[in-house]
């Protein structure tokens, strides 16, 4: 079988995470998601629980998106970067290796764009209904339905923040993905057609 690698970018309560487990099962593989903060943890010292904090979030210091100049030249820059970038930057390093040495589902991290160059990848971006992100969130967090919008609202925003600041791209943007798919078909469904879009 040849290499196949999927990178996942999912809008909060669209059933990315799943989807993403769902498509790896299909086909034979890992899924890394949360998995990354653990090998970033290993790769860069910091502790893992500190990692989760700066998780998919972007640095507000800086004014401008350090996606210019591409982050793989950060080291010939003439300034400090913080803990936010040194982490994405070590995560994007783990992103490019998995992708050089196995077929792989990556969720979130901006994974379409650090594997943007290579020509083995697809890129998907899942997306839903906001009532029915309400439903999942509150029912996945056992909150409300109001502390579910506003919990939807708040890591949106910081998603899109970070997608921008690392991107230089809008978050959800399509020329940035090859398929993207609203969650509302099902799960197991959608996982066929991102293992059938594979080949």
């Amino acid at each position: 079988m040849s290499k196949r690698i999927v990178t996942i970018g999912r809008q909060f309560g669209s059933g990315g995470r799943q989807i993403g487990q769902l498509v790896a099962n299909k086909l034979g593989v890992k899924c890394y998601d949360r998995t990354l903060i653990d090998l970033t943890a290993k790769a860069s010292g910091f502790d893992a629980k500190t990692l989760e904090k700066y998780d998919e979030k972007s640095n507000s210091k800086l004014l401008v998106p350090i996606s210019i100049g591409h982050y793989a030249n950060f080291s010939s820059v003439n300034f400090e970067y913080t803990l936010n970038d040194k982490i994405f930057f070590i995560q994007s390093d783990i992103i490019k290796k998995i992708a050089e040495k196995e077929s792989a589902v990556i969720v979130g991290r901006c994974a379409n764009y650090v594997l943007s160059q290579r020509s083995d990848v697809l890129r998907v971006y899942i997306y839903a209904d906001i009532e029915e992100r309400v439903k999942t969130v509150a029912e996945r967090h056992y909150i409300d339905e109001k502390s579910a919008a506003q919990l939807i609202t708040k890591t949106d925003r910081k998603r899109a923040s970070y997608y921008k600041f690392y991107t230089g791209s809008a978050w959800g943007s399509p020329s940035d993905y090859d398929l993207m798919i609203d969650s509302a078909l099902g799960y197991d469904k959608i996982a066929d057609i991102i293992v059938a879009a594979t080949k």
